[in-house]
């Protein structure tokens, strides 16, 4: 893992949990690879509904 995924500010993260390293990193890989925070959350939504 390298180590850009611990520069991420955890005090944007409305949340007192420690960020998980790992999703930071693919989130950060995702961003670079051009993903939008809305094609995320439309992935995480339509597996989620296909999860339950």
């Amino acid at each position: 893992m390298s180590t850009s995924a611990n520069k991420v500010p955890c005090h944007s993260y409305p949340s007192k949990k420690p960020l998980d390293k790992e999703w930071v990193e693919l989130m950060m890989m995702a961003k670079k690879s051009g993903i939008t925070i809305e094609q995320i959350r439309a992935y995480m939504a339509h597996k989620e509904e296909h999860t339950n």
